[in-house]
């Protein structure tokens, strides 16, 4: 379920797609594309499976930036691994060939492992305008198709993907791939998406059915190294310039593909209408269309099925809306701020099951441009394009992108957060492409400065930390006679939040700050404790121990001298006093001895109850008829010894 231009996770990771531009033009594209770096926004968590809130943890940019490299246009993360296109950096000589970067972390630094380019760059190329990441492979469309390939006349369209895989920390290209019956102004490669051995690539410029545009979409499967050509998918009844295979998304035997550009007659002739998904599935090496996705409530102009993202039985589907770039485009609105769509799946139907907005929507904020998901976790970028005026196209305006996380309880949807980048300036594009992997997020800014190189591009690494842990030491195991003291101390999560602090409590006592404490109190005492890091995450469940202390010594108690014949046995009547609560036992041993202080004979140690009167027998085989001294001592759990010895008289008939 790896998708286009967004990648998600490894297990059952949610595809993220990521379509051609939004505009005729790349370059214009990406003008229009305007995003904030404001410093990070986030609303209250309420009911959050994520448990923590995501903070910014990097950003990519790449080793040999370049102006107008829209670095961050694509983007894809799997684990450690990301991968971020860059589809206007230059190949030497070759102007917007376009080129894909692969960053790896350790602990919290990401670093740059690999630039990747096609065997053959090619002028205008574009490659890395959609990406695709599963393990140890890379899946990078050439996606000029679909998007005007150069700004100056006499260069065509061009498409084709390209595999790379991961050895170690080396990259190699692995296959081109391309369609059996494509050529480069079908635009294929403009959307990608990989699971396993599975490829998923859009050609929204393809003929289908004789009709012009109407799209296709390819499916290639790979056995060793060897990539084959499984299947080419086609809407239903294609339209011309349907542009299915905009966007794709893959999740094991199923995919997404939109028609993002439906065009259908209407009473007043063609119309543009508000965009289709379309699902397949497959059986064996056969895919079979299963259901048309629309949204509940259509809006001309919507552009409903622009990004895409699969996991399991969930569909997310964004519908970013659209702005007018002229003011003769008086038949549309000139905005807005768009949506994301869910649907769901139970056996063979698709029902919408929400419709995402953001709590803060402003007019065109272009929310829904790009999706992620993974289970019950979604992320939506909203790269806040806007137009300044009616008499050209829409300049950068001084409006922050953005990316919202939203969760899900049973079927209801909640947004969750609200992320933005630190420490950037108005109009970076931020929230271009986004891509979910387990508690981390990323978001391709393509329109970034890199110190002064202006829209070199950048992705930024959000991640929701997982809590802090701690530990204790001290002795937690068994009765101790004297205090106890507890060294605390805190450990970052996985993502290296450092800890600010460590507290305790004692019983059902209140929190208190710090990193040690000494326990004096007699008994039984339950300790928690817990590390709170820099952000305010709080440790849960907090560890735990019990100290137990025992101070006191204890005693024997004796009733009247035992008394018995000899050669049979005589019975000690006796109890240990020991007032420590929680202990509870002790070790007793007698000894019987005659006048002189000679052993003449011993019990066996045995453990006995405290504070209750128990019977001991003491054998006169050996013993003369007489009298003799009895000798008991007790030591309890904590190995305290009673002070001195118990003595009682023993008389032998």
């Amino acid at each position: 379920m790896r998708n286009s231009r967004s990648q998600p996770t490894r297990a059952r990771r949610s595809p993220v797609v990521r379509p051609p531009a939004a505009v005729a033009a790349l370059v214009v594209a990406l003008a229009c594309l305007l995003g904030a770096a404001a410093a990070p926004a986030a609303a209250a968590p309420g009911g959050d499976p994520l448990a923590t809130l995501a903070v910014q943890q990097a950003k990519l940019t790449a080793g040999d930036a370049a102006a107008s490299d829209y670095l961050g246009y694509s983007v894809a993360i799997d684990g450690e691994t990301a991968l971020v296109g860059a589809p206007s950096a230059d190949s030497g000589v070759l102007e917007a060939a376009g080129a894909a970067y692969v960053f790896t972390r350790s602990g919290v630094t990401w670093t740059q492992q690999a630039k990747l380019i096609a065997d053959a760059p090619v002028e205008y190329g574009r490659f890395g305008a959609s990406v695709a990441l599963d393990g140890d492979t890379a899946l990078i469309g050439m996606g000029s198709g679909g998007i005007k390939a150069s700004p100056e006349p006499g260069f065509v369209a061009v498409g084709a993907a390209y595999v790379f895989t991961r050895s170690g920390a080396t990259w190699t290209q692995q296959a081109k791939l391309s369609g059996g019956d494509t050529v480069d102004a079908y635009g294929f490669g403009a959307s990608v998406a990989l699971d396993g051995d599975t490829a998923l690539i859009g050609a929204s410029l393809a003929e289908s059915g004789g009709e012009v545009y109407a799209g296709a979409a390819y499916v290639f499967t790979r056995s060793g190294a060897t990539w084959t050509q499984q299947a080419r998918l086609t809407a239903g009844v294609p339209v011309e310039f349907g542009r299915f295979g905009a966007a794709v998304a893959l999740d094991g035997d199923s995919a997404l593909i939109s028609a993002r550009t439906l065009r259908v007659f209407g009473s007043s002739g063609f119309v543009l209408n508000d965009g289709a998904v379309y699902v397949f599935t497959r059986s064996g090496a056969t895919w079979t269309q299963q259901a048309e996705l629309t949204p509940d409530a259509t809006v001309e102009w919507e552009w409903f099925g622009v990004s895409l993202a699969l996991d399991g039985d969930t569909a997310l589907v964004g519908s970013y809306g659209i702005t007018s770039t002229s003011v003769s485009d008086v038949d549309i609105p000139l905005g807005t701020g768009g949506a994301a769509y869910v649907f769901t799946r139970s056996g063979t139907t698709w029902t919408q099951q929400a419709k995402l907005t953001a709590a803060d929507a402003t007019f065109d904020d272009a929310f829904g441009v790009s999706v992620a998901l993974q289970g019950d976790t979604a992320l939506i970028g909203a790269e806040h394009f806007q137009a300044a005026g009616v008499s050209g196209p829409p300049q950068p305006v001084a409006s922050p992108g953005a990316a919202y996380i939203f969760t899900r309880s049973g079927t209801t949807w909640t947004q969750y957060q609200k992320l933005a980048a630190s420490g950037e300036v108005a109009g970076d594009g931020f929230g271009h492409a986004v891509a979910l992997d387990a508690d981390s997020f990323l978001m391709g800014a393509p329109l970034a400065a890199s110190g002064e190189l202006a829209q070199a591009g950048a992705a930024y690494v959000f991640m929701a930390p997982s809590m802090p842990s701690s530990t204790v030491q001290g002795r937690t195991k068994g009765w101790q006679k004297r205090p106890v003291k507890l060294t605390f101390a805190g450990q970052p999560g996985p993502y290296g939040i450092a800890v600010a602090y460590t507290e305790y409590r004692l019983g059902d006592g209140e929190w208190v700050r710090g990193s040690a404490v000494t326990i004096r109190r007699q008994g039984v005492t339950r300790v928690e404790y817990r590390a709170v890091d820099i952000h305010a995450n709080v440790q849960e469940p907090p560890g735990h121990c019990a100290v137990r202390v025992d101070t006191r010594r204890p005693r024997v108690q004796l009733r009247s001298g035992p008394a018995g014949p000899a050669g049979s046995a005589a019975w000690l009547k006796y109890r240990v006093r020991d007032h420590v609560p929680g202990c509870g036992r002790a070790l007793v041993r007698l000894v019987v001895v005659d006048a002189s202080g000679r052993a003449l004979t011993r019990s066996s140690t045995r453990q006995v109850k405290t504070n209750a009167w128990h019977k001991l027998r003491i054998s006169t085989r050996s013993l003369s008829p007489g009298t003799y001294v009895v000798v008991v001592r007790a030591m309890d759990l904590a190995r305290n010894f009673q002070r001195g010895v118990t003595r009682t008289t023993l008389t032998v008939n």
